[in-house]
């Protein structure tokens, strides 16, 4: 297969038809800076790594695959509404090449990749970034918007700091959305991490990581059928870790732990349930335990205070002993000292004498 190759720089990809209703192929290989480039059904189109400013990429057709490699940025500097924009596009394919270095698409003034009635839509591996312009309440601008389409995947994503929800999946124009999400980190947005709402039906969600966002970790609005078996981590989130508005009678199954993996501890047990049939008498018995423990620490302590003394008195006794021992001494060389002067006193008087 020949690929279509978009260098970095400010090159664009118009999909789109003719005015008689035709799709023109462009001529496969480089695309260059600012050239328009005509993708019909089966293209294959490769992103090179690079920036690629502005990038915008409309797709009415089917059945066409973009691949981007490692470290490829697609940058709408503010000026560009989305970085994709898929309405009926059947079988669009957006995949990342290398998934330790996720492409990203970041600085759109809307919603980031649009798909509306874009059936079997597949999305794999891809960041988007630092997008939208809602302010206030309003909350239209997502990482991701999915609408009306049918067995949608979106695995291994990433979406940050967007302005409205990280994913939202909707059901507009008479359709019902299905599909599933599978491994994503939703945090830093300014709404909802993971919003579903209206009739979407029979969508799946596991492995969703949603924290610090301005909203919830996950809501879902009135939206059908929506499961989210686990694992799931939702913590960190403004209003909370999920809120769930007006759903049916159908079951929604939520599945989730309220800390990161591997990274926060695990929340602290649940308090002990009450005793149904509480002992009226069980604070005085408290009470007179908790006297019992004082009593039995003072008697310790008395019986300790008590063989202390002892040891105190022992040691003054035998100080005294040998105080007065050293006294009698004292007292038996001072009489000797006595008899010696004396004796010395007649010798020298015998002396002076003679």
């Amino acid at each position: 297969m020949a690929y279509k190759l978009v260098r970095p720089g400010r090159s664009r990809i118009n999909v789109s038809k003719s005015r008689l209703g035709k799709y023109t192929r462009a001529v496969a290989g480089v695309v260059r800076p600012g050239q328009v480039v005509n993708v019909v059904s089966g293209d294959t189109v490769r992103f090179l790594s690079g920036v690629h400013t502005p990038a915008q990429i409309r797709v009415p057709v089917n059945n066409v695959r973009f691949e981007f490699e490692k470290s490829v940025v697609l940058n709408g500097q503010r000026t560009v509404g989305n970085a994709f924009y898929l309405n009926g596009g059947d079988d669009t394919k957006l995949v990342a090449l290398d998934l330790t270095s996720k492409p990203q698409f970041r600085n759109y003034a809307k919603t980031v990749v649009y798909a509306s009635a874009a059936d079997r839509f597949l999305m794999k591996g891809i960041c988007t970034v630092d997008s939208g312009s809602d302010t206030g309440d309003s909350f239209l601008d997502h990482g991701i918007y999915i609408d009306g389409c049918v067995g949608f995947v979106v695995e291994d994503h990433v979406s940050e700091k967007i302005t409205g929800h990280g994913i939202q999946i909707y059901s507009g124009s008479g359709r019902v959305t299905t599909g599933r999400i599978t491994r994503a980190r939703l945090f830093g947005n300014r709404g909802d991490g993971l919003h579903v709402g209206n009739a979407a039906t029979n969508c799946v969600a596991s492995e969703v990581e949603a924290f610090g966002n301005g909203h919830w970790g996950v809501r879902f609005y009135a939206g059908v059928g929506t499961r989210m078996p686990g694992p799931n981590w939702l913590y960190g989130n403004a209003n909370g870790a999920f809120r769930v508005d007006r759903m049916s009678a159908q079951p929604t199954v939520l599945e989730w732990v309220g800390y990161a993996p591997e990274t926060s501890p695990p929340p602290p047990p649940p308090d002990p349930e009450p005793d149904p049939d509480p002992d009226p008498c069980q604070a005085i018995k408290d009470e007179l335990a908790a006297v019992k423990v004082d009593l039995e620490s003072v008697t310790a302590a008395g019986v300790n205070l008590t063989a202390e003394v002892a040891r105190l008195t022992e040691v003054l006794n035998l100080a005294l002993t040998e105080q007065r021992d050293a006294e009698t001494a004292l007292a038996a060389r001072t009489a000797e000292l006595d008899k010696t002067n004396l004796l010395l006193d007649e010798i020298a008087a015998a002396v002076s004498r003679r």
